[in-house]
């Protein structure tokens, strides 16, 4: 899910495209975030909390466990809000990235 060129926002993955094998590139779902939220992700980064954070997003999807790693990646982007002021800030971009993660079949079903 691309944004426009120049908005001044970034992708952010849900979940990292490092850790999902199943997803490439162009196709990984993803919220467009302000780059001061999205630098306070998690996953952000090349740090050793962010590797160790990806890792265990590996773990949750290399253990079946897909819909784990979306909700804990959700989680994250809403502490992020709330720490700027509004936990629903990312509340219609998460629920088209739902969305799109449903009906590319990369998030199954219940």
């Amino acid at each position: 899910m691309k944004g426009p060129v120049g908005d001044q926002l970034e992708s952010h993955h849900l979940p990292d495209r490092w850790p999902d094998p199943g997803t490439t590139v162009g196709d990984g779902s993803a919220i467009q975030m302000v780059p001061k939220h999205h630098q306070q992700t998690s996953s952000w980064g090349s740090g050793t909390a962010a590797r160790a954070y990806a890792q265990e997003t590996a773990e949750l999807i290399a253990a079946g466990r897909y819909r784990g790693a979306m909700a804990r990646e959700i989680r994250d982007v809403r502490k992020v809000a709330r720490r700027f002021g509004d936990i629903r800030y990312y509340n219609r971009a998460l629920r088209q990235m739902l969305d799109y993660a449903r009906s590319s079949g990369q998030l199954p079903s219940r």
